[in-house]
């Protein structure tokens, strides 16, 4: 269970929750050992997935069960719980589910004083798909400020029209449509309905291999990543990456396929995906000296 959790660690990127950016005087809810609650939540939930219930891994998308504390009982609109963690169940009616309705996804993932649906986005499709987002080039200009005297831009309008910026339009069209999805999570997780005055709408289009999916907020979201063919191979890919120590090669990429379609055999199973990399030849051969 150690080096399971260590690995979900790494990869959910977990020890960065020490350092959740939302500044505490425009967010109460933020404490010094929320960063340290919302890591224990994704542990345990994540490990109740992969080896306790030894279900469906990409339950993590779906999942309305999660583990809490008081204090994230607070923040999550649910009914008081105690000082230790205990399973709850989220209610159906609610837009929080899964992972990435988790704290350690939503504040980790968002500026000191407001969301960012790109970041958000951006770690969706580095982190869950795999895809290769490009750093953004020299002199990007930041999202415009409102204007004195005007009607204040909700921050989907601000990414319209930083998007039409050429040098930033291609990846933020990727990015930040799913981001935009969980936009009714402000900065500390906390849900809202309302950015900027106006009702939130989550709404947006994930490409599945060149298919522009729709989805209407974190909901369909998660039903769309949950069958996303990339999913189960970035999975294997980081589980290879963590065991072997190293990214792969390009000699390497038929086993990490060999992963991957041994994970969707068994139903996405965890522990065949682990079975699977331990018998993995790139795992116990060594490599000839050059």
């Amino acid at each position: 269970m150690a080096a399971t959790q260590e690995f979900f660690t790494e990869y959910y990127r977990l020890a960065e929750t020490d350092k959740i950016p939302a500044d505490p005087a425009l967010f109460p809810l933020k404490t010094q050992t929320i960063g340290a609650a919302f890591r224990e939540e994704t542990l345990r939930f994540l490990t109740d997935i992969a080896l306790t219930r030894k279900a469906d891994y990409r339950d993590i998308f779906d999942s309305r069960n999660t583990f809490v504390n008081a204090e994230l009982a607070k923040l999550y609109g649910l009914p008081a719980g105690g000082a230790n963690f205990a399973p709850v169940t989220l209610p159906d009616s609610g837009m929080r589910l899964g992972y990435l309705g988790q704290g350690s996804f939503l504040a980790l993932n968002a500026h000191p004083n407001v969301t960012s649906p790109t970041h958000r986005g951006k770690f969706i499709m580095e982190m869950i798909l795999c895809a290769t987002i490009p750093p953004p080039p020299d002199n990007v200009p930041p999202l415009p400020d409102d204007v004195v005297g005007t009607a204040p831009k909700t921050m989907r309008q601000k990414l319209e029209t930083h998007r039409l910026n050429e040098p930033c339009k291609t990846c933020h069209a990727a990015m930040d449509p799913m981001g935009l999805a969980f936009e009714n999570f402000d900065a500390i997780a906390n849900f809202r309905t309302m950015d900027a005055g106006q009702t939130i709408d989550a709404s947006g289009e994930l490409d599945i291999a060149g298919k522009k999916v729709p989805f209407a907020g974190p909901k369909e979201l998660a039903a769309a990543l949950r069958t996303h063919p990339d999913v189960s191979a970035c999975v294997a890919k980081n589980l290879f990456r963590y065991a072997l120590g190293h990214v792969e090669n390009d000699g390497e990429a038929p086993a990490i396929n060999e992963l991957s379609k041994g994970f969707e055999t068994s139903g996405f199973k965890y522990r065949a995906l682990v079975d699977g990399v331990v018998k993995s030849a790139a795992f116990v051969y060594a490599a000839p000296a050059p």
